[in-house]
């Protein structure tokens, strides 16, 4: 780091890589520290919309979805879709694969959020029919 300064695209670059080693062993939580830590690199030196950049959000969307952090990983996946459409250098099919990941990612959700709607619902109409057993036993 000495050689190239701390905040050197090289230096943000080996952060990335032991980032993807730290996913690819299943190690969530260390694979976003080192991807944050390219993330401030890459912006700083490549800006918001650039495919580098683009890639350091994917991945860690990769982590949050990992730690089941749904939110944060779709809001990276959208920063992937916006730095890869700015970007003329990033690959298409790139794109297409991370607009399908923000599409599935959206239906879990919204499957999610709708589950929990009826949970509450069950959860109530189970309260009001013990409360009609009661009024009957009296």
């Amino acid at each position: 780091m000495t050689a190239c300064g701390p905040s050197h695209i090289s230096v943000g670059d080996t952060y990335f890589h032991l980032g993807v080693a730290h996913q690819r062993f299943g190690e969530s939580a260390s694979a976003l520290h080192w991807f944050k830590k390219a993330l401030t690199i890459r912006e700083e030196i490549l800006g918001d919309n650039n495919a580098a950049v683009g890639r350091t959000y994917y991945n860690m969307a990769k982590a949050y979805e990992a730690s089941n952090n749904r939110k944060d990983a779709l809001a990276c996946y959208e920063r992937v879709l916006v730095a890869f459409v700015q970007d003329d250098t990033a690959d298409l099919d790139d794109l297409l694969v991370v607009r399908k990941e923000v599409q599935a990612l959206k239906a879990l959700l919204a499957a999610e959020a709708e589950g929990r709607v009826l949970d509450r619902i069950r959860g109530k109409l189970a309260a009001k029919k013990n409360r009609r057993r009661r009024c009957t036993l009296m």
